[in-house]
């Protein structure tokens, strides 16, 4: 057994019943006297007597070891006092009203509790999120006409909860109106944060019931309505006369209350309070008559500010009520397996409709809780801009509650987050911070103010709140803690686990940008971990769907991009991820991009090993052409539909076919986008690529590729203009010189000498950039490898600036082995080598069963491959001639042509 909580008389446990499978909870007297033990006794025949969904069930009466004990019915939650604390004014309302009604059950019976309090009131929460009270510890209950257990004058119950009857012992005068004193001070306590009569000394307090009058709760909460405010200090009488005459009157003005109905309570008159204040202080009376007079002159003034006060707390009920039954269909179809959620979505925008027509009708005072419902409902729907206008006309109103406050916070939090993921294809570091910056002004800090402005909200958990203050302010262990801590504590809560996958995902984006990218997949497979567990509560969730996709893609881009790994179960897993992802939510422009992307990724993967990309271009064009349709103004969508043709015509180059038709549509969408966003580097990185395989293939085909690889080295230079300080940029404008470089060797045209310093000082800058970026150390092995072959030409020793190649080569190769390039790179390496070894009469046998090596890398997948056909045919001839100690040159005019890959990745993180 296990202990959950003890007292003075009894300790209660938590016990396995084995006949029944379920568990309990057991109450076991502590004490051997044989008053309490008749008491205990009592307490359960009682408690097993009242028949109600909000009272605790008594299962079994027993004794172990000679001490009685109660087994009961187990509530997995809080007391009253906990459950309610961050909650609304019309929950704390509505479940006082339901306990009354539990008590009512008990009076009918016959039986008066005595001990009514927030402790003695526990709260389990359903499945569906509603929360459910449960009177509990009958342990004071008196039954009319019985024997009492008490002794005359001794007072029984909890000093601060007790009716004055109670507090001077007069057992005679306690009854059903004893528990509605009880209600009463439960209710204020709820309120006010406090019990009516609060202290150390229980004699005070107990004294303090008897003589006092409680603090006003217009003063305790000025903002509270009239009409609740009379209907506590009704039960909260000294004479039971004055009070509900039993808990059913006190449940259905209630009611009322909730119904925005007229209440039958009213305040207590002035007059009748100074007759009871005259009764004991009677020299007091003609100072009372004269504050009297003055109150009178003023009340008019006030009254019509009370009545708004109270016209506004009805309609923010109303609404309230309304939003929360749409977020609750809404939780239930999210909770159903993978499905197109548009149809319940569209349902509920016309029931938001509805709310704001209504709104609009009944005027200014309906506007502050109509634009806070209807901030909720959009935020719920996840259209965020909406959202966020009804929210701030919402608080521009004054209406500023916490439930406001924490909604703002929320959409904020998320615009901040799809400012960074933005940042993705931003590769210049300056420009990525400085716009970093000018996120945190825009969105994060007024996050931040509005979430701790929500502080006691009932719209979110305490652990979740604190954890998404950590995650805005990148305190990524405290935000994992409090995020697992929400999780724990309300485990239907999934947007506890979205919170902790986007935490995990932030920490993979740091390792990312500090080039750690074995790190960043492991950050990445962990926030996949806290995603699935999400998936298995929201199934149909699109938040939690397009988050897995995210990561998704981010997983498989940095094991094409980065490490060079990529399985097809990942491919496989994150095309599932973003299909998913797009079943929830067709209408989503930016999933439908990013599963292009990820299409994109895989096809540049099977172009780069040498395989046949088709399934994955098609694949990617579908989607990209979709994502088009959704949002034509989307430049990201409209770039992954020409990346998807750049892919398909690289592959065409690959097989010896011409790839013109696919370069000149990917092209056609590249300028669109350009059109739409002439800044967008990104667009402009794969445009220069494009052009830049296009040369190569010109090249190839004996066109003059010059105007082409121009072209090529203007798009990026525009590219790098925008991202300064940027290594992926520089490594691409460098390889537009390594093409044309290559070109002028192979055809003794322009000037070779220049192109290849030209290219060396911008590889030179990227590499201090970023050092570790295998593009930059590839492409400076190919312009060294261009320039040995200028030096064997012009009859000089090319070893130097071939083993400077051969480094590079290997660097790239340990940061990527499987780039099919690079293997491409060094095998022309070793050839140059081959032929200046014949040129000098010495056997090439080394260097071309090298160049065979790395050769049968890169045709492992195209083997008809021209620069692997190329340099195989060039390998046979040197073999034939090798003994004749001489060689002029390569059998063709492009012995030196090797086919760059892309610096900037095709499948890069995609915005809307």
């Amino acid at each position: 057994m296990e202990l959950l909580g003890s007292g003075g008389m009894s300790r209660v446990f938590r016990a396995w019943d084995p006949p029944l499978r379920r568990f309990v909870a057991v109450k076991l007297l502590r004490s051997e006297d044989p008053d309490l033990a008749r008491r205990f006794l009592r307490e359960a025949q009682a408690q097993a007597r009242v028949e109600h969904p909000n009272v605790c069930k008594v299962f079994e009466v027993g004794e172990a070891d000679g001490h009685p004990f109660i087994a009961m019915q187990l509530i997995e939650g809080q007391s009253l006092g906990e459950a309610v604390a961050a909650r609304p004014l019309e929950q704390k309302v509505l479940l006082v009203k339901q306990v009354a009604e539990a008590v009512q059950a008990a009076h009918s019976l016959g039986l008066i509790h005595r001990d009514l309090k927030p402790g003695n009131v526990m709260v389990e929460t359903t499945a569906d999120g509603r929360l459910h009270p449960y009177v509990v510890d009958f342990g004071l209950v008196r039954e009319l006409g019985a024997e009492p257990l008490t002794l005359a004058g001794e007072t029984m119950g909890t000093p601060s909860f007790m009716a004055p009857e109670q507090a001077t012992g007069d057992a005679a005068r306690i009854d059903r109106r004893t528990d509605v004193y009880g209600l009463g001070a439960t209710l204020y306590a709820l309120i006010a944060g406090q019990p009516p009569f609060a202290g150390t000394v229980p004699l005070d307090i107990l004294r303090k019931v008897v003589n006092e009058e409680p603090t006003p709760l217009r003063q305790r909460v000025p903002s509270l309505p009239a009409d609740l405010r009379a209907i506590v200090m009704k039960c909260l009488e000294k004479e039971p006369a004055r009070r509900y005459d039993s808990a059913r009157a006190l449940a259905e003005d209630l009611g009322r209350f909730l119904d925005g109905r007229p209440v039958l309570a009213r305040p207590t008159g002035s007059l009748y309070r100074l007759v009871k204040l005259a009764r004991r202080h009677r020299a007091l009376v003609a100072v009372a008559a004269a504050a009297l007079v003055a109150i009178s002159l003023t009340g008019g003034m006030w009254l019509h500010a009370r009545r708004a006060s109270a016209r506004q707390a009805v309609l923010a009920q109303r609404f309230g009520q309304q939003v929360e039954q749409i977020e609750s269909i809404l939780w239930r179809a999210q909770s159903l397996e993978v499905h197109d959620i548009r149809p319940t979505r569209e349902v509920l925008a016309k029931a938001l409709a509805d709310i704001e027509r209504d709104m609009v009708r009944l005027g200014s005072i309906a506007a502050g809780p109509g634009h806070s419902a209807l901030g909720r409902g959009y935020l719920a729907l996840q259209d965020v801009a909406t959202a966020r206008t009804h929210l701030e006309a919402a608080w521009a109103a004054g209406y500023r509650n916490p439930e406001v406050a924490f909604a703002l916070g929320s959409v904020m939090g998320l615009l901040y987050q799809r400012e960074l993921a933005g940042l993705a294809t931003v590769t210049d570091r300056s420009q990525r911070e400085r716009r970093r910056r000018e996120a945190e002004r825009t969105y994060r800090d007024p996050a931040l103010q509005y979430l701790r402005a929500s502080s006691g909200s009932a719209l979110v958990a305490p652990e979740l709140l604190r954890a998404l203050l950590a995650f805005y302010e990148a305190r990524t262990d405290e935000a994992l803690a409090g995020a697992r801590a929400a999780f724990s504590r309300v485990p239907w809560l999934y947007q506890a686990k979205v919170l902790e996958g986007e935490t995990h995902r932030m920490i993979g984006s740091a390792h990312e940008e500090a080039g750690r990218y074995a790190s960043a997949v492991a950050a990445y497979q962990a926030a996949d971990v806290a995603l699935r567990e999400a998936a298995r509560i929201g199934r149909s969730a699109p938040a939690v769907h397009e988050a897995l996709c995210r990561v998704w893609s981010n997983i498989l881009y940095l094991e094409v991009w980065a490490l060079g790994q990529a399985s097809e179960s990942h491919y496989a897993t994150a095309v599932r991820a973003c299909t998913d992802a797009a079943t929830v939510d067709p209408d989503n422009a930016v999933t439908m991009t990013r599963l292009a992307a990820v299409h994109n990724t895989w096809a540049e993967l099977a172009v780069g090993q040498g395989g046949d990309p088709s399934a994955a271009v098609t694949a990617a064009i579908a989607a990209a052409r979709a994502a088009v349709g959704k949002a034509p103004d989307n430049v990201a969508a409209r770039s992954q539909l020409a990346i998807a043709f750049w892919e398909r015509g690289k592959h065409e180059m690959a097989r010896g076919a011409d790839p013109r038709p696919s370069f000149l549509e990917g092209r056609g969408h590249l300028e669109q986008a350009l059109r739409l966003d002439p800044r967008d580097s990104h667009a402009l990185t794969s445009l220069g690529l494009l052009l830049l395989d296009q040369g190569v293939w010109e090249d190839e085909r004996r066109l003059d590729p010059t105007a082409t690889l121009e072209r090529s080295a203007d798009a990026f230079r525009r590219a790098w203009d925008l991202e300064p300080q940027s290594a992926n940029a520089g490594a691409n404008l460098a390889m537009a010189y390594e093409v044309l470089l290559l070109h002028q060797v192979a055809n003794d045209d322009g000037d070779p000498d220049a192109t290849a310093a030209t290219a060396l000082d911008i590889l030179d800058r990227a590499r201090q950039l970023n050092p570790k970026l295998f593009y930059t150390l590839r492409t400076i092995g190919s312009v060294l490898t261009a320039l040995g072959e200028l030096e064997r030409q012009r009859g000089r020793d090319p070893t130097p600036q071939l083993d400077q190649a051969q480094a590079a080569l290997q660097a790239a190769l340990d940061t990527n082995p499987n780039d099919a390039a690079t293997h491409l790179a060094v095998a022309e390496a070793h050839m140059v080598a081959a032929r200046f070894a014949v040129a000098q009469g010495r056997t090439p046998t080394v260097h071309l069963a090298a160049v065979r090596r790395a050769l049968a890398r890169v045709a492992a997948g195209s083997p008809d491959q021209p620069a692997v056909v190329r340099l195989r045919r060039e390998a046979a001839a040197l073999d034939r001639r090798g003994a004749q100690g001489r060689h002029d040159g390569p059998p063709g005019s492009h012995g030196m042509m090797v086919g760059p890959g892309p610096a900037r990745p095709a499948g890069a993180e995609v915005v809307g």
